[in-house]
């Protein structure tokens, strides 16, 4: 049967893009080639990062990073509630969106539709639509008028959490 694809299948970031893609979104990775390997508290790409066999890293074995112990061929790709709550709740999820929330503040003091749109476009790679704009006002509790405010570090950190866990920034489409 002969078909016709029009798209590729959505599917989800590996460990290494996911962590990455992060680092990138809140402008932290370092992009330095070659080298040693360093921990993975650093800021580096994941391929540099260090693997121990008896110390795993939480967030990348959360996501499916393959053990240290034998050769993989092929990948597990699972959905767990593990990962939500890794997202979620997890160190390195959390730390990411404070450290955008503060990049925002710090880059984009001048307005807060500026860190609205530099927010969408950090992690979604694009402005936001109006009806995204007007629900991030109303989230980050925004109200109209010339003299707007900019809004606290707590809320922008949050709306930078949902939006480093929104599907548009997990999966690739």
């Amino acid at each position: 049967a002969e078909q016709f694809l029009w798209r590729w299948r959505v599917r989800r970031l590996t460990a290494e893009q996911l962590r990455d893609s992060m680092l990138v979104a809140t402008g932290e990775l370092d992009r330095k080639l070659g080298g040693a390997s360093v921990e993975t508290s650093k800021p580096r790409r994941s391929i540099y990062l260090k693997s121990f066999r008896n110390k795993n890293d939480t967030f990348l074995h959360g996501f499916d990073f393959p053990p240290g112990l034998r050769s993989v061929a092929v990948r597990d790709s699972t959905t767990t509630p593990t990962q939500a709550l890794l997202l979620l709740n997890g160190k390195f999820a959390l730390s990411r969106a404070e450290k955008l929330s503060k990049r925002l503040l710090d880059e984009n003091a001048e307005s807060p539709e500026v860190v609205i749109e530099k927010a969408y476009q950090s992690v979604w790679s694009r402005l936001p639509s109006a009806s995204e704009v007007e629900a991030a006002f109303d989230y980050l509790s925004i109200s109209g008028g010339e003299d707007r405010q900019l809004p606290s570090l707590d809320r922008l950190t949050d709306f930078c959490h949902v939006l480093l866990n929104s599907n548009q920034f997990l999966y690739l489409d």
